[in-house]
């Protein structure tokens, strides 16, 4: 899996899944916060140009039929 630049690509829920894990600049006192999974669809609020995502890896074989909320 690779970085991908929000300015480059916005994700989409239906190709790359509900959340993905994104990575955005931030102030000493969020840095915590990095990287972090977001909700797929809210990305788009983020900073284009200051905003690195990638889809998060499918869910071991023995947890893919769970609900996932």
């Amino acid at each position: 899996m690779k970085w991908i630049k929000l300015s480059d690509r916005t994700p989409v829920p239906e190709i790359d899944g509900k959340k993905v894990l994104i990575c955005r600049l931030l102030n000493d006192s969020q840095a915590e916060q990095n990287p972090s999974v977001f909700p797929t669809n809210m990305v788009k609020a983020c900073n284009k140009d200051e905003t690195w995502w990638m889809s998060l890896p499918e869910l071991p074989i023995g947890l893919r039929n769970l609900n996932r909320k």
